[in-house]
């Protein structure tokens, strides 16, 4: 146990200073800190991006993608650039408000992402999210998860997407 408290305090001093010696950072990091836990374990680099940008001071891709990256070596998780028509995205191991409050100085340690906690993510997607079930083929089903408040723009792209998946 002594060993993962003294991991966790160098996590913690690292954070600190790249809290202090980067406005980049300090962007993402007081972002995260004001956000309400919820266990997501993966969040996109558009997603942070549109999320920071509202803040003063602006932040480009390229920041982000490096802060992304030194979260990455101080082990908050890791860094994946996408690929294939996969998005840029940052997997947490740890809470990503509790990375974003030690910064800040608002807490001491930073909190692991367990299997339960990651089990979170899919309770709090539910809230907003509907499951749907369609019997494809005979004794074959598909099941969809979709926001509870779909629009109709949004289904007709959906169909669309499906419509360019058959393999001939």
């Amino acid at each position: 146990m002594a060993e993962t408290d003294g991991a966790n305090i160098q996590q913690v001093r690292k954070l600190r200073k790249l809290y202090r010696e980067d406005p980049a950072a300090r962007s993402l990091l007081d972002y995260l800190a004001g956000k309400s836990p919820n266990g997501r374990l993966t969040t996109t680099v558009d997603e942070l991006l549109l999320e920071i940008q509202r803040a003063p001071g602006g932040v480009s891709r390229a920041q982000l993608t490096e802060v992304l990256r030194e979260l990455d070596m101080i082990g908050c998780g890791q860094y994946i650039v996408g690929r294939h028509g996969h998005p840029s995205r940052f997997l947490w191991s740890v809470e990503m408000v509790s990375v974003g409050a030690a910064a800040a100085r608002k807490r001491d340690e930073i909190i692991a992402l367990t299997e339960d906690t990651s089990d979170e993510d899919d309770r709090d997607e539910g809230k907003s999210m509907k499951r749907h079930v369609y019997n494809l083929r005979h004794e074959l089903a598909v099941e969809l998860q979709l926001p509870s408040d779909l629009t109709p723009a949004e289904a007709s792209r959906l169909a669309k997407f499906i419509e360019t998946l058959p393999i001939v």
